[in-house]
């Protein structure tokens, strides 16, 4: 909802929230979209590995001046990709990551809330 308030979009306006989110699809007008498969035979181990190589490759991105954007979404369209590449039928599409500069688009300015760490950590047991 914040995304959308910043961008000018009303929670009620169904059309724009579409083509807002039809965005990830042209990936946002980036030049570069990374798709990142997952062995299915590892399961939750594969995710883990994969979201610790997705942070070191976006901050990486990030050191060198690119902006990134990790789409859960176009895990989707997993047949779509799989047409335009030869991969094992062994792994499992998790997400892409959008690769490009940055714009100075509105949304590169958003700034989502964030809940301190503080409220997701569990009190310590008392002993």
């Amino acid at each position: 909802m914040e995304l959308f308030t910043q961008m000018g979009i009303d929670r009620d306006d169904k059309d724009a929230r579409d083509g807002f989110w039809a965005r990830n699809y042209e990936f946002f007008g980036a030049p570069v979209e990374l798709f990142l498969f997952t062995h299915k035979s590892l399961g939750k181990f594969a995710a883990s590995d994969a979201g610790l190589f997705m942070q070191n490759l976006i901050l990486s991105a990030h050191s060198k001046g690119l902006g990134t954007c990790a789409q859960g979404s176009v895990a989707v369209w997993e047949d779509a990709v799989r047409k335009e590449f030869q991969i094992s039928k062994n792994y499992s599409l998790l997400c892409g990551i959008c690769v490009g500069y940055p714009s100075q688009s509105q949304v590169n300015k958003f700034q989502a809330n964030r809940i301190s760490p503080s409220e997701i950590m569990l009190p310590e047991k008392n002993h």
